[in-house]
């Protein structure tokens, strides 16, 4: 299955994907998609330890994460990742199961 959610905008919303509040989450495997739609926030904070927190979240999560990019994501952090293919398009790698789908 495919799930489209937005504006995580860091910690302030990531906290709508915890299980109390999205407990059908929880059954969800890696072969299931979360594609956040713009302002996941990985790379917004200045304190390295507080975005691998937030990718290690992400990547915990039983579910594969991808995602957009919203104006107000951290370009040159995401970009810093390595460039692969997965399913016919180009992305970054940022951890095993999360994935930032590149425009164009």
């Amino acid at each position: 299955m495919i799930y489209l959610t937005g504006d995580k905008h860091g910690w302030l919303g990531v906290r709508d994907l915890d299980a109390g509040n999205w407990p059908e989450g929880q059954s969800l495997t890696k072969d299931d998609v979360l594609i956040i739609l713009g302002e996941i926030g990985i790379g917004m904070y200045k304190d390295p330890d507080r975005n691998n927190k937030l990718i290690q979240y992400y990547e915990s999560q039983p579910w594969l994460t991808a995602f957009v990019d919203g104006n107000h994501d951290a370009f040159p952090f995401i970009n810093s990742f390595p460039v692969s293919e997965w399913n016919g398009g180009k992305v970054h790698r940022i951890a095993d199961n999360v994935i930032h789908l590149k425009r164009g």
